[in-house]
């Protein structure tokens, strides 16, 4: 089944508490490459300490593909079963202190605590473990209590369904809390799953099955929820409750919050993308209903925790052994026939790269119109899901242009891309200490602390792995070593691709909001840490705005293996179906990314404008970040200098565990697009 859902593109499966689910996610691991687990948690079941150890293996194994569901028990009668006999404040409290190591191993060589429940001396994870990616946790509770330990551990803040209005102003709480803790919450909506062939066949059986609950769902409700203490159990009891007509129950298409009139509590579940729910519910919500695609040749759903023979869902629900799915059958098309591709994907990083200058005049548009195909940006997709694909090039007939660890990790991940070509625009790339440190040279920072981005919830963190090399690459320059430092973790909450960038004034100009945070930059001038790494535009202007002293800039060095990082050289990537079935319009990118080159080549006012607009900066800091010759930096090609440079920088990333395994660059390779516009060289004309 897991195999099944990674093929039909869900994201990742809630394991709950039985069986097993530790054992479960090692065993799916070893059979899945994508998909990941949220593995349900109570912190009763183990020491803090030995938690943070297995999920560090488990990462380990799974490349990171490990969460947490952690759970603190909303039933004092269950708790005992199990040897649990705190109240309900306490549990919580509980919960909060074990978080507190959690978070503390992870950040630090070594950790002591003190608290009320917890104490931990010298504490620390495995040696290599740390690097591993702390799993996202992904918490619920309703209570005072609870609200405290999401505002100050929870990624993702989950709810259970009712109505939108009912549910936005506890939403907001939870986001004014967090805010209050310097952090970002992301929300997800518990569904459950009820699936038919069609729409008409699931509400009809839906609405006959809820027929036949009279007199037994709240009764149902009442026997799970009695001697419960649980505050967000309470919540829905009441609701239910209070509402006994099915169509009442309706939130929006599609959505219908009146299971936990029979089987109160969270659904077990896979989650997906986000355009399956309601527009309305979209921004808080984590759907789980499958993919269109998904058709279903046997209905399961989950017993639920009461009687089967009390539950009409579960009653007539056949055996796990007997479901079977399986994605709907793509059309087969003739090798012979020619068909012109409907709709092209494309996304850039806010750099300088031929592609942006190419939609800002336009030629990618006309290029690609003349072969029947329209090109939309997927950053401005309202989907995140589609969003997402600027870092894992899930889309299929999707082009990026940008930062090579997004497209590196995406690769090793095992997607299946191909390289048509590498450009290389050198910029700044600054270590940074306040001008009252006491700090004049790379080799003061030994003993020092040294500040890092730590996104928990994306993909891929491009923006640590490129900090890491930036520092690994300048103390090495001294004899130094990273380890030789003090390492400390600012923590961000949410993904890269949560806000949608905005197209400005009808033009092919586009911005992407930002929140004006820099953490670790804050933390330096706090005086937190003694060093950070800054690059781009955005660097050069904060080191001139709050008067900070420069240690290095290694994107000046002479060595093109110690300038070389995120941005040099910058990736240009297909997915393979394009290429394949489409390689007239991977030739037509390629030949509008070299054309807008060409022409910068001859207009270096217009291009330093064109690239203030791309890097949403101003002129001045433009040239500033990437030299007054920007213009003649802009050049796409397949050069071994680029080639062997982004080598050395997978193994960079192998070696920090950013990626599963090395890519071999020379094989991600595919020269026709580039070799087929080199033989004619009237195509890049303009």
């Amino acid at each position: 089944m897991a195999k099944a859902a990674e093929l039909a593109g869900f994201e990742g499966a809630l394991l709950p508490t039985g069986p097993e689910p530790w054992v479960v996610a090692a065993a799916l691991a070893r059979e899945t490459r994508r998909i990941r687990f949220l593995i349900a948690f109570q912190a009763t079941w183990t020491l803090p300490a030995y938690a943070a150890q297995q999920a560090a293996i488990l990462q380990n194994l799974s490349h990171g593909r490990l969460d947490w569901n952690i759970i603190t028990g909303g039933n004092p009668v269950s708790q005992r079963a199990n040897g649990d006999y705190l109240d309900h404040d306490r549990r919580y409290q509980r919960t909060g202190e074990f978080l507190d190591i959690i978070q503390g191993l992870w950040q630090n060589e070594r950790f002591s605590y003190d608290g009320d429940i917890y104490q931990l001396e010298n504490g620390a994870l495995p040696p290599g473990l740390q690097q591993e990616r702390k799993p996202g946790v992904y918490f619920s509770g309703f209570s005072d209590a609870a609200l405290d330990v999401a505002a100050r551990h929870a990624d993702v803040y989950l709810n259970w369904a009712e109505p939108i209005d009912q549910l936005k102003p506890h939403i907001e709480r939870v986001r004014e809390l967090a805010d209050k803790q310097g952090r970002t919450v992301r929300f997800g909506l518990r569904v459950d799953l009820f699936a038919r062939e069609t729409e008409e066949q699931a509400w009809a059986d839906l609405r006959r099955q809820f027929d036949k609950l009279e007199g037994k769902g709240s009764l149902i409700a009442k026997n799970f929820t009695s001697g419960s203490d649980s505050v967000g159990a309470a919540r829905q009891t009441a609701y239910h409750q209070n509402v006994d007509r099915f169509d009442d129950l309706i939130l929006g298409p599609n959505l219908w919050a009146g299971f936990a009139k029979a089987k109160p509590g969270p659904p077990w579940a896979w989650w997906a993308a986000t355009r399956t729910l309601p527009s309305a519910w979209q921004s808080t919500a984590m759907p789980v209903s499958p993919p269109s695609s998904w058709r279903a040749t046997r209905t399961w759903k989950k017993p639920c925790a009461s009687a089967r023979k009390s539950c009409p869902w579960c009653s007539n629900a056949p055996s796990p052994r007997r479901r079977r799915y399986r994605p709907a059958p793509e059309p087969i098309r003739s090798p012979f026939m020619s068909h012109p591709l409907d709709t092209l994907w494309y996304t850039r990083c806010p750099v300088p790269t031929g592609l942006g200058i190419a939609v800002q005049k336009g030629w990618l548009q006309d290029s690609l119109g003349a072969l029947g195909t329209q090109v939309q940006s997927l950053r401005e997709s309202s989907d995140q899901a589609v969003r997402e694909s600027h870092f894992d090039h899930s889309l299929r007939n999707s082009v990026r242009h940008g930062g090579s660890i997004p497209a590196l990790w995406a690769r090793a991940q095992g997607r299946e891309t191909r390289l048509i070509g590498l450009s290389w625009a050198d910029e700044v790339q600054l270590i940074l200490t306040r001008a009252d440190s006491g700090i004049h040279r790379i080799k003061d920072l030994k003993g020092r602390r040294f500040g890092l981005p730590d996104w928990a919830g994306a993909q891929i963190d491009f923006t640590r792995a490129q900090a890491l090399r930036g520092l690994e690459n300048a103390l090495g320059l001294d004899g130094l070593q990273v380890g030789d430092l003090q390492l400390v973790n600012y923590r961000y909450g949410g993904t890269f691709s949560d806000p949608q960038v905005q197209t400005l004034a009808d033009t092919p100009v586009s911005a992407q909001p930002s929140s004006g945070r820099n953490l670790e930059l804050q933390g330096l001038l706090r005086g937190e840490v003694d060093a950070i790494f800054l690059k781009g535009a955005s660097a050069a202007r904060h080191a001139h705005e709050f008067g900070l002293r420069t240690l290095i800039d290694t994107g000046a060095h002479p060595d093109p293996l110690i300038r070389c990082n995120n941005g040099t050289p910058r990736t240009l990537t297909v997915d393979s179906h394009l290429l394949e079935q489409h390689l007239d319009v991977a030739t037509g990118i390629l030949g509008a990314v070299l054309r807008a080159e060409d022409w910068a080549r001859h207009h270096p006012e217009d291009t330093r404008r064109y690239l203030a607009r791309e890097t949403n900066s101003s002129e001045y800091w433009t040239s500033a970040a990437y030299g007054e010759d920007a213009h003649l930096r802009l050049r796409t090609g397949l050069e071994e200098q680029a080639i062997d440079a982004l080598q050395d920088f997978s193994a960079f990333l192998r070696r920090w565990r950013f990626i599963p395994q090395q890519v071999d660059v020379r094989q991600w390779i595919d020269r026709r697009p580039l070799d087929a516009l080199l033989a004619t060289p009237t195509a890049l004309a303009g």
